[in-house]
């Protein structure tokens, strides 16, 4: 396999830009030998690795030889359409040519969450009940035009810019437990979008998934996944973010409304939902059995009617209880973490009589939909096929219903200690309507160890950015993200870019700047960005680690770079992250700012990019719940967690500028603590060994200018 790599090889004679990379090479073998040995390993490979072939190739193999699937998780769409589109076309092509395998015979799956896909049952049942809006007809317009030139049913390759649409789409999805492949049979040649996919996975020797469907694969007990013993995680950077996410859960009111419309449908209308259903159900049934039918029906709307006005009670006691331990702060989401102190306020008392009445009123409806199973369960076993629909519906609610209820009785009355809680609102007095209940895991490190480390015979782990800095040994080290994932045996492998980072990249650290938070600095980063653009003629982009100061850069710069015919685009703006990075790279003169979604996952080779701008260290907001909580854990949270975090991010951030052997640029960092705080030589010891430079704001013009010029020449 090394082979195909190597000067000579088949990748050299099919890919005209190769390049022997000799730490490709090394992954693979390392790759491949953790196959061969059954072993977990973790490797960093630095950006121009290549480190998708590295471990395509000996995947492929091991699957074609043994006849093994292996799953490949990614955390971004991007890298997925990367796999799919450019790296496993050129892998089939070099088994093929080698001689190694017949690549065609390689078969590979993509496969997401259920709520990805398409249900052709819920379509046409929209379709017979006609859309009850404008928007649901365009919509439904839109699906129609799609629906015979999708192979996949995927909602991904339809654009639903509006909260609406997605809404609807959500509604049509396959994210429903009830759905089966017999009951899709009938809606067309194939069947079922979510089941084809599932079937082709099973038939696939290489899976490739998201880290949010490899958790809920570990939540349902793998009834999501294919069985398999082989796992390759990349962008493994993101594995506990992932997780986090993926295993959270969030209540609020329009949720809980929504659950209880499902069962006893409209408040103003007493139609739709499970009772609609029943009551539609019972107009067929022989007389003696429907009133039993109606009585049940009775019971659930009654039921239902009185939850409701316990979900009223509840949210507004949240949000007295959220006004008095967080008072409204403008614009900015209220936040507070539900641990000791805070559940000692007298506004908690009235939480917990609140959910002590809905509680009682929630049982009543879990009640009646248990009622109603047993009825038509049995008319089931006497042939009534047609209650089919709504069993099904009804043992689907009776999962949320219970579900939601574990939930708030945990988070209210009975906390767990392996799970973080917190509520969150807007600002604003009085919007009890947005405020969220939340639950996370604390740690996610067991569950990783026991559901992906502990069941299978392989498991690599990789990314361009998995080491951090030990604090003795001032050195690089896979320790924090091993402690954080719970993979202390886990083999360790780190490899180098191949990029001469001291000939391409100079790092220019400002040392005459305010540090963040002190007077003038906002007005000093934006006096760089413009000394910056003014240089190059734009080429710029600029890391925020929030909005705020974002959006009050693009009002200072607009006017200023106009005049200089340099354009500013904003993220924030209305426009997708795509959308933006394309105008910038189609650009001639053009700075890009841009804060946490842009600081990993953009590729902008070549001059467009010739100086990246970082304003601010990327450190956690001390208060997020999630992070404060687990923060508290570490005998020193700032020096043991929050920099730790924040050198991983760093390092993503700094990895935009050079994409390719050939790129040149300057990287300007804004924050001075880097050169004042002990910490800050952390962030630069964690950086490739790169040209750095000191000096004033008022040299960083010329300086960033001659660098590019020298470095053309060169």
């Amino acid at each position: 396999m090394a082979r195909l790599l190597e000067p000579g090889g088949a990748l050299s004679r099919i890919f005209p830009d190769y390049e022997h990379r000799p730490q490709q090479v090394e992954m693979l073998r390392a790759v491949a030998a953790s196959f061969n040995e059954g072993t977990h390993r973790m490797i960093e490979a630095g950006t121009g690795v290549g480190k998708s072939l590295a471990y395509l190739i000996p995947a492929a193999v091991w699957a074609l030889q043994n006849g093994e699937r292996v799953v490949i998780s990614t955390y971004t769409i991007p890298l997925q359409e990367q796999l799919l589109q450019k790296d496993i076309p050129i892998l089939q092509r070099l088994l093929s040519e080698s001689g190694m395998a017949d690549g065609s015979a390689l078969r590979v799956a993509l496969l997401k969450g259920r709520a990805h896909y398409l249900c052709p049952a819920r379509l046409m049942q929209l379709r017979h009940a006609g859309p009850s809006s404008i928007d649901e007809l365009r919509m439904l317009v839109k699906i129609l035009v799609w629906l015979p030139t999708t192979r996949t049913g995927d909602g991904d390759e339809l654009y639903l810019p509006t909260p609406g649409e997605r809404a609807l789409w959500a509604r049509l999805s396959a994210d429903n437990e009830a759905c089966t492949a017999e009951v899709c049979a009938a809606w067309g040649e194939g069947g079922c979008f979510l089941h084809r996919a599932r079937k082709a996975a099973e038939a696939a020797h290489l899976i490739i998934v998201n880290h949010a469907l490899l958790f809920a694969d570990v939540t349902t007990q793998n009834m999501v996944l294919p069985e398999h013993r082989h796992l390759i995680i990349d962008e493994a950077h993101h594995l506990e973010e992932a997780a986090t996410r993926q295993l959270a859960v969030e209540i609020d009111r329009f949720g809980l409304l929504r659950l209880l419309q499902e069962a006893g449908g409209a408040r103003d209308q007493r139609t739709g939902g499970l009772a609609g259903a029943l009551t539609t159900l019972s107009r067929g049934l022989p007389p003696a059995l429907r009133g039993p039918m109606t009585g049940l029906t009775r019971r659930l709307s009654e039921a239902v009617e009185a939850a409701r006005t316990g979900v009223d009670v509840l949210m507004n006691a949240f949000v007295a209880f959220l006004e008095a331990a967080a008072p409204a702060r403008g614009e900015h989401a209220r936040k507070v973490l539900l641990q000791g102190a805070e559940r000692q306020r007298p506004a908690w008392a009235a939480v917990e009589q609140a959910w002590e009445l809905l509680s009682a009123r929630w049982r009543a409806v879990q009640e009646a939909l248990a009622a109603i199973r047993t009825a038509l369960t049995e008319l089931l076993e006497h042939g009534f096929a047609e209650v089919e629909e709504p069993l099904g519906l009804a043992q689907v609610l009776s999962h949320d219903f219970e579900r939601a209820r574990q939930v708030l009785e945990a988070a209210i009355r009975n906390p767990s200690p392996d799970t973080v809680y917190w509520l969150e609102g807007q600002g604003e007095e009085g919007s009890w309507p947005h405020v969220r209940l939340q639950a996370a895991p604390l740690e996610v490190g067991p569950l990783v160890r026991r559901h992906l480390l502990g069941s299978r015979r392989c498991v690599i782990m990789t990314s361009a950015t998995l080491q951090t800095v030990d604090r003795e040994r001032q050195a690089p080290s896979f320790a924090f993200l091993k402690e954080r994932l719970g993979a202390w045996e886990m083999e360790e492998l780190a490899l180098d870019s191949p990029f001469d980072y001291r000939r391409n990249a100079l790092v220019y650290l400002v040392t005459d700047i305010p540090e963040p938070g002190q007077a003038g600095y906002q007005r000093a980063v934006e006096q760089a960005v413009l000394e910056a653009a003014r240089a190059i003629g734009g080429r710029t982009m600029v890391l925020f680690t929030a909005y705020a100061p974002l959006r009050r850069a693009a009002r200072a710069l607009a006017d200023p770079l106009a005049r200089l015919g340099i354009s500013v685009y904003e993220q924030g703006d209305g426009s997708s992250r795509r959308q933006l990075v394309e105008r910038f790279r189609s650009a001639e003169r053009a700075v890009l700012l841009g804060t946490r979604s842009l600081w990993e996952g953009v590729d902008i080779p070549g001059e467009a990019l010739s100086c990246l701008i970082i304003a601010k260290l990327p450190f956690e907001v001390p208060d997020e719940p999630i992070f404060a909580a687990r923060s508290a854990r570490y005998r020193d949270p700032f020096l043991d967690y929050a920099v730790p975090e924040a050198v991983l991010r760093f390092r993503q951030g700094f990895g935009r500028l050079i994409r390719r052997r050939s790129d040149r640029g300057v990287v300007v960092i804004l924050d001075r603590r880097v050169l004042t705080r002990t910490y800050g030589a952390w962030f630069l010891a964690a950086l490739p060994p790169c040209t750095l430079h000191r000096g004033p704001l008022s040299d960083l013009g010329s300086v960033l200018k001659d660098w590019l010029m020298s470095a053309a020449a060169k």
